[in-house]
């Protein structure tokens, strides 16, 4: 199983995105359409899945763990996002902040 960001390839993945565990690129995809066209209203082909390497961080906080231990493709449409930027891809530290908002903080 790998980790997957969906997105609309005209808005990209800073206009929304939602976190797909699946097995290959094709499952992704399929699972992510339906829930990215609700949001943007997309045609058929303006959905986008790309994978996210060393992608443990979102197998330990964000996948389920019932339908990974089955072995089961399943999608997060609102994976946790740091609490300054509200973006997510990027792992969170204990103030629940990414890497660079909490840089940005350290040389406040």
């Amino acid at each position: 199983m790998k980790a997957y960001m969906g997105f609309s390839k005209e808005g990209g993945p800073s206009e929304g995105a939602c976190l797909i565990f699946a097995h290959n690129a094709r499952e992704a995809l399929k699972l992510a359409r339906p829930f990215l066209d609700s949001w943007f209203n997309l045609g058929f082909t303006d959905s986008k899945v790309k994978l996210i390497k060393d992608a443990e961080y979102f197998f330990k906080t964000e996948a389920n763990p019932k339908k990974l231990a089955k072995d089961e493709a399943h999608i997060i449409t609102s994976p946790r996002v740091c609490k300054q930027c509200e973006t997510w891809g990027d792992e969170l530290d204990n103030n629940g902040l990414c890497s660079e908002c909490a840089d940005e903080q350290e040389e406040e």
